[in-house]
């Protein structure tokens, strides 16, 4: 489960990738790339942030002997 916002990202960011392929890679229509771009991107950050704080949170629980 801690992994599927960072996969919805990634997705995110490879399907605009492949709308600026159909585009042949050139101009493209802001409105509409960014509307594919920006929320792969904060899902991507919040994926990662996440997952570093519960690593990092997993380490403050650590036992010292």
């Amino acid at each position: 489960m801690l992994y599927h916002l960072p996969a919805a990202g990634i997705a995110l960011w490879i399907f605009g990738l492949s709308y600026w392929q159909s585009r042949h890679f050139g101009l493209l229509d802001p409105e509409k790339t960014l509307r594919i771009v920006i929320p792969g991107f904060i899902a991507l950050t919040l994926g990662v942030q996440t997952i570093l704080s519960s690593f990092f949170l997993s380490v403050l629980g650590l036992a010292r002997e």
